[in-house]
């Protein structure tokens, strides 16, 4: 059994490093899920005694699953949303049940930690090298792509790390520890600052509150201060964040945001009950039949069009309505209540620890990338991995803790 434990935490690890690097990893990405999937198939079947398949939030996956089947089969593209069922939706599965039966002791959890430490360390070397290379050539109100190809995805991307860390190293008993937590949570608040994505600064800014609230009012007082500081010396950040109440470009801002909402309207009234079809990409296929491009109207150049295509509602909840409908809509938000009930449960029965702490932590992290969906779409390939990367870490100690196999004490 040792060694199957082994192989599905070595798997885990190389799938965690590899998530964030978007290009030619989609081979390392399948590996590790797969020979962790092997693994813990071999160890089911040779191990009775791992054959619990109960985990916090069965009944609402399988609606989640029933719902998703439903939508791919009558989808409007019944061959395209079948290929997205395979490669994201049974890939999450596959994830979050594997974290939750096999991560039972704290070391295994550090284990992974190192994995999403490490790449982000290259993360932010990555953002750095573009930032100072392109910022003095195209001004300082350059936007690295990062490793993810795209300045919204990456900022994306550190919605889920910062909070995170800063939970981790509020909570670091060790002079090291605060050490190799706290330089990539420098360098990767800096990464989301030069990202200059305004959604996910200020879901960070109140994931960074709540958690500071957990811990004293003096650290409160830090965050909002350093914050404050950050804003004061950079006008470029000033100058985006000062749309949000400008009049004029408050209206650019929001016209443009309400635009892509607007095209999702009609959509959702043709297929308002099991939506369109599974697929983050579902718009592509939408096209010819909607106005969906980034301009009120449609652009006359073909090209011009094509390059402005809208890629997403550009809200989690929206895309959601528009690829599942209202019954995929409803079972995702219970699937959520079900999910932070439990894990609010697990906190309160859980003693003061390392453990409890990054539950929360996960938890916090889980919120805000929530919140940041009010005006983006998270849920595509990489970040939707990572969302449930997440849920599977915070399910794993709460079933853990419920069947009382949750070791916090080694590791």
């Amino acid at each position: 059994m040792e060694l199957c434990n082994r192989i599905i935490l070595g798997g885990l690890v190389l799938l965690a490093f590899t998530l964030p690097f978007v290009y030619h990893t989609a081979t390392w990405l399948t590996l590790g899920i797969s020979i962790s999937f092997m693994a813990w198939v071999i160890k089911i079947a040779i191990f009775p005694s791992e054959r619990n398949l109960w985990t916090p939030l069965n009944f609402s996956i399988l609606l989640l699953g029933i719902v998703t089947v439903i939508t791919t089969i009558f989808s409007v593209s019944p061959k395209f949303s079948f290929h997205y069922f395979k490669r994201d939706f049974l890939m999450r599965m596959f994830l979050y049940f594997i974290v939750v039966y096999n991560i039972k002791e704290k070391k295994q959890m550090r284990y992974i930690i190192w994995g999403i430490l490490l790449a982000n360390f290259i993360v932010n070397l990555q953002i750095f090298w573009e930032y100072f290379s392109f910022a003095r050539r195209y001004g300082w109100y350059y936007r690295p792509m990062g490793t993810y190809g795209s300045t919204t995805r990456q900022a994306m991307y550190f919605v889920f790390i910062i909070p995170l860390l800063f939970s981790l190293f509020l909570n670091a008993k060790s002079r090291l520890e605060k050490w190799y937590l706290g330089i990539p949570l420098i360098f990767s608040v800096f990464s989301l600052l030069v990202s200059f994505t305004r959604g996910a600064w200020i879901s960070v800014f109140l994931s960074l509150v709540i958690l500071s609230l957990r811990k004293s009012k003096k650290i409160v007082l830090a965050v909002v201060l350093s914050i404050l500081i950050v804003f004061i010396i950079s006008p470029q950040a000033r100058s985006r964040i000062s749309t949000l109440w400008k009049p004029k470009n408050m209206n650019t801002f929001s016209s443009g945001r309400v635009n892509l909402w607007e095209n999702t309207i009609p959509i959702i009234k043709d297929h308002l009950w099991i939506g369109a079809g599974y697929s983050s990409d579902i718009f592509n296929v939408l096209a010819d039949k909607y106005n969906l491009t980034d301009f009120k109207k449609r652009p006359k150049e073909e090209e011009i069009a094509k390059i402005n295509q809208q890629p997403d509602a550009h809200n989690l909840y929206l895309q959601l309505m528009v690829e599942t409908g209202i019954v995929g809509l409803s079972v995702f938000l219970f699937l959520l209540v079900c999910f932070f009930r439990r894990g609010i449960q697990g906190l309160r029965k859980m003693k003061e620890g390392w453990d409890k702490e990054f539950l929360f932590g996960l938890i916090v992290s889980l919120g805000a990338i929530l919140f940041y969906g009010l005006v983006g779409y998270f849920y595509e390939d990489r970040n939707g991995l990572f969302f449930w990367l997440y849920i599977g870490m915070s399910m794993a100690i709460v079933r853990n803790l419920e069947t009382s196999k949750y070791h916090s004490d080694k590791g």
